[in-house]
């Protein structure tokens, strides 16, 4: 429980953060649009060479020192974006950010399959990703209050008393934790290390994942200034927005802990793609606010039903004695995702509209989604 407890609270930190940094960037930084791609694009960019890094040259016995480093570097990061003067520290202090949540994020899940034995094994990371649905929820809910009752910087030290919180619990869950494994260093790799890349369950959980990690990194980085431009909502209402759209993800998630059969998963992974690549498709030509929020929120099936499923199709079929290495391989595809939709946006948004730049992110996820309806038919 400590170990989903902690999966929640980092969570929260880094989504707070995230669904306010648009907004940070542009009022106290004089941000271009240009600028809000790029502070996303190397937040995650770095989380994904950082997980590469670590799952390919650091040993898996120290799981528990990389998930208490990755906790620090996120409370460090997140101070000192109230006290940094200047875009370009920002920029570095998103670098330094990633990194954090790409050792914490990922050393928690691998640990849920670690501390459990059995058929519980997938139960527990089912409750990891559940709770990771709730930090999804409470990080827009802080940033809501937050910016209601103060302003963004005093919202960000509300968020740096949670990831202290946080890890005091990754210290209480992994204090007993002692996992023994080979060192794992370059010259000792075999290409039989990676044949987990060719195998079915692995395609589809990161092609699908990154797939939507295109529409979720261009929703953070551009939904806050578009919706504050064409409807003229101010903090408050944008952050409750991003709330109503995490509160489906939890909804879809709670589903996942009851139920985890394959053919099952297989459905709704095919039905939540579809649903959110559609809707992020028509998102921006919305006329009326209410419309708006109804397809923003049915983007969040994909964010309840994508990360968990494919996660649970990882832990049932990955060796376990490759688990943190592949495990790492595997959240890059999110974060190469997060990075690309950002970074395509801020190249072409200069000069289209933001109605055809969620457009076209949404026809590449198209185009990606379509081998994945084939590999799953032989999962």
């Amino acid at each position: 429980m400590a170990n989903s407890i902690t999966s929640a609270l980092i969570v929260t930190s880094t989504q707070a953060v995230n669904a306010l940094m648009s907004l940070f960037a542009i009022q106290y930084f004089n941000a271009s649009n240009s600028d809000l791609g790029y502070l996303f694009t190397l937040f995650f960019l770095t989380s994904a060479f950082s997980k590469i890094l670590s799952g390919l040259f650091i040993s898996q016995k120290y799981l528990k020192r990389i998930f208490l480093l990755g906790i620090f570097f996120i409370t460090y990061s997140i101070l000192m974006y109230n006290v940094i003067s200047s875009l370009e520290l920002l920029l570095m202090f998103r670098i330094l950010h990633g990194i954090g949540f790409a050792f914490a994020n990922t050393a928690c899940l691998t640990l849920a399959s670690f501390i459990v034995e059995g058929s519980l094994k997938s139960y527990s990371v089912s409750m990891v990703t559940a709770f990771n649905a709730i930090g999804l929820i409470l990080g827009p809910l802080i940033g809501t209050l937050g910016t209601f009752f103060f302003d963004i910087p005093t919202t960000f030290t509300i968020v740096l008393i949670i990831v202290v919180i946080s890890f005091l619990f990754a210290f209480y869950a992994s204090k007993n934790f002692k996992l023994e494994a080979a060192d794992v260093v370059f010259y000792k790799m075999r290409v039989n290390d990676f044949l987990f890349l060719k195998e079915k369950w692995f395609i589809v959980s990161i092609l699908s994942y990154f797939a939507y990690a295109l529409i979720y990194g261009t929703i953070i980085s551009y939904i806050p200034p578009f919706i504050k431009q064409k409807f003229g909502l101010n903090d408050y209402n944008i952050t409750t927005l991003f709330l109503i759209f995490f509160i489906l993800s939890l909804l879809s998630r709670v589903i996942l802990v009851k139920r985890n059969g394959l053919e099952f998963l297989k459905k709704k992974l095919i039905f939540s793609l579809s649903i959110s690549i559609l809707m992020f498709g028509l998102i921006s030509f919305s006329g009326h606010l209410e419309i708006f929020i109804l397809e923003f929120a049915l983007i969040g099936l994909g964010h309840g039903f994508v990360y968990p499923i494919t996660a649970l199709f990882i832990s049932k079929n990955a060796p376990s004695e490759k688990l943190y290495m592949i495990n790492t391989v595997y959240f890059t595809s999110f974060d190469f995702g997060n990075a690309a939709g950002p970074l395509i946006a801020s190249l072409i948004i200069p000069f289209l509209p933001y109605n055809f730049v969620f457009l076209g992110v949404s026809i590449i996820s198209c185009i990606i989604f379509s081998p994945i309806i084939l590999y799953l038919k032989h999962l």
